[in-house]
């Protein structure tokens, strides 16, 4: 459903991010788009949201069909990337848009499972429709040596409908997200300050009204900026914008009235 891009394990496009909102480079310092591991990672199917460790031994993804998507995983073998697995954290119920944390101690990512055992799955309500099945709060796993934790359900205030979707993890441990907006039913994006050890309450980002459609953030490791898709003007349907951070707010590295946006 959604096609999260996600930041935290690719430092080195930081210099694209700048020339794409405008900086100036010379001719020939971008390379042309190449398919990622043709035929094994990237096939006929839908693959979208990768999510890499910080080695970059390991990428998960999500694969989809128009049913259902389920995350898997890949790691490197020499200068080749092995037969995808399903995610032993995934598999059962529509899985999608994993996002590493900048440490690679624990990912976050979207799921339709219960929150109790032996529920359905949920559904979701966005768009001012229901979709059955399709609905989504964010899970995390912990990296347990070679292996990851069982999920654990994020707080009931990051997870505060069955429409929570495309987690990003800024380094200090802050989760910015989407979910539909109370009066208008459009997604609008949200951050939850991590402090103490805990989730502080989500708050709107600023910029992120709810009167246009604002989906998919993907926030830099150290909150320098942020790139979003939305419906907002000048774009005709979907298109990416990218905000800066141009003071520091306090330390809190939220985006407020001292952010520059542009579209990408």
């Amino acid at each position: 459903m959604h096609n999260a891009v996600h930041w935290n394990a690719f430092a080195f496009l930081i210099p694209l991010v700048l020339v794409a909102a405008g900086a100036h480079a010379a001719p020939g310092n971008v390379c042309p788009p190449a398919v990622f591991a043709p035929g094994v990672i990237s096939r006929a199917s839908h693959e979208a949201a990768p999510a890499f460790t910080p080695d970059g031994r390991y990428v998960f993804f999500q694969r989809s069909n128009p049913s259902a998507s389920t995350i898997l995983v890949s790691h490197r073998e020499g200068d080749r990337w092995s037969a995808p697995t399903i995610a032993a954290f995934s598999g059962t119920w529509n899985d999608m848009e994993p996002t590493m944390s900048p440490d690679g101690a624990y990912l976050v990512s979207v799921s339709s499972r219960p929150i109790a055992p032996g529920g359905k799955s949920m559904d979701g309500f966005f768009n001012g429709k229901r979709a059955a099945g399709h609905g989504g709060n964010l899970w995390r796993v912990d990296r347990q040596g070679n292996s990851w934790s069982n999920p654990r359900r994020l707080p009931a205030l990051i997870n505060s409908s069955t429409s929570v979707f495309s987690p990003s993890i800024a380094r200090d441990g802050s989760l910015y997200f989407m979910r539909p907006d109370e009066t208008t039913g459009r997604f609008r994006l949200y951050v939850a300050q991590w402090q103490d050890d805990h989730y502080l309450l989500p708050a709107p980002l600023p910029f992120s009204t709810g009167a246009r459609m604002d989906v998919d953030p993907a926030v830099d490791p150290d909150k320098r900026f942020l790139i979003f898709g939305s419906s907002r003007v000048p774009a005709a349907a979907i298109d990416l914008f990218i905000v800066f951070r141009t003071k520091d707010s306090g330390g809190s590295g939220a985006y407020g009235d001292d952010c520059e946006l542009a579209r990408l």
